[in-house]
């Protein structure tokens, strides 16, 4: 469980392992965005942008 620094709880947990990948499931409230890395710095550079 982790919680983020305006005390949402997102719960993150493994679904699957296939070799060396592993597929994760994630536990948050909808109004809560979960991006991987590289959407996310898209996000912020679009952003910076305006």
């Amino acid at each position: 469980m982790i919680e983020t620094k305006h005390g949402e709880k997102i719960e993150v947990f493994p679904m699957a392992v296939n070799g060396s990948q592993i597929k994760i499931g994630v536990n948050a409230s909808r109004d809560t965005a979960i991006d991987r890395e590289e959407i996310a710095q898209r996000k912020k550079e679009n952003r910076n942008a305006d």
